[in-house]
């Protein structure tokens, strides 16, 4: 029994220096966020073009850029939290990270067409959505929910059209 205790002390200070690197990670990125977002959702808009052209590389380049974009999403919950900012909107703003960082990975099984779409779209959106409107209600600023509104917005509207119209447009 006691062994096992030490393997789980070990993994705790393994898992905290993982976190300390993760941290400083993302707050090197973070001045960088802003126009990686700009340049890989171009990228995302030209694949999907090129899907919808059925020219190759299409496919290739919505996969890069839109994982790319989720990871960096992924990325700015690690970010320090503010020390002025009480701690349930530090919390919030983590989990919009993770909520748009799982929405743009929904967005990318929706266009590709891979299982378990429905079930990330919508805990991708039930996460923004919830965050957005916390966001709201706090701060009463529209510019800090811009980016996580627009997401939801693209989300919902992928998620209820029918599949048909999608294959017609030769996005699916």
């Amino acid at each position: 029994m006691k062994e096992v205790y030490l393997v789980n002390a070990k993994n705790l200070k393994i898992m905290n220096r993982q976190n300390t690197a993760l941290t400083a990670l993302s707050d090197k990125l973070a001045p960088l966020q802003g126009k990686m977002e700009i340049i890989l959702s171009l990228a995302a808009i030209a694949g999907l073009g090129l899907k919808m052209c059925q020219l190759p590389f299409g496919g290739i380049l919505l996969i890069l850029s839109l994982s790319t974009l989720s990871t960096i999403y992924f990325m700015g919950a690690y970010c320090s939290p503010n020390p002025e900012e009480k701690a349930m909107n530090n919390f919030m703003n983590k989990l919009k990270s993770f909520g748009l960082s799982v929405s743009v990975i929904g967005i990318l099984f929706l266009i590709q067409n891979w299982p378990g779409l429905n079930n990330i779209l919508l805990i991708g959106c039930a996460t923004l959505l919830v965050t957005s409107i916390y966001g709201f209600i706090k701060t009463q600023d529209i510019n800090s929910i811009i980016k996580p509104v627009i997401i939801l917005i693209i989300s919902f509207v992928l998620f209820f059209i029918p599949k048909e119209e999608l294959r017609k447009l030769h996005i699916n």
